[in-house]
């Protein structure tokens, strides 16, 4: 199986779905990314290593400015609605910023997909997790940044 072939950390990640979908509005994070970051508990760069487009994605994490992460870690994306492949988002050889919330992981009855315990991490559909070429020069908001473990 490969999540258990891949020696790195594991995390769930899911996302939310556009407002519309789900009948709710969409809090926007503050356009200041040093204040998004105070509503997230997770805010890395890196770049997408490997992507199943569908539930595996990849990270070389550079920098970290929220949370402790090593430089190697694999998202594994849990699909919340039909539109199952959200791990298309992230593209291999690009370079992302993200925000995330630590969220408690409750895996399906009999699922080996991913282990019992691990951490989930969601991404909201309004946070500002974006390319790094997007983001341009707002990112000097979020400060000093440090190294992954």
């Amino acid at each position: 199986m490969r999540v258990l072939q891949i020696r790195s950390v594991v995390v769930a990640l899911t996302f939310m779905l556009s407002a519309g979908r789900l009948g709710a509005e969409c809090v926007p994070f503050p356009k200041n990314l040093k204040d998004a970051a105070a509503l997230s508990e997770l805010v890395f760069s890196g770049t997408v290593t490997n992507s199943d487009d569908k539930f595996l994605v990849s990270f070389d994490i550079d920098r970290v400015w929220k949370g402790s992460l090593t430089r190697h870690t694999t998202l594994v994306v849990i699909a919340t609605s039909l539109e199952a492949d959200h791990a298309s988002f992230f593209k291999p050889g690009k370079t992302y910023v993200v925000f995330a919330y630590l969220k408690e992981l409750v895996p399906e009855p009999g699922s080996t997909e991913v282990p019992a315990g691990s951490p989930v991490v969601e991404i909201s559909y309004c946070s500002p997790t974006a390319l790094v070429s997007d983001l341009g020069k707002r990112i000097e908001q979020l400060g000093r940044a440090k190294a992954p473990r």
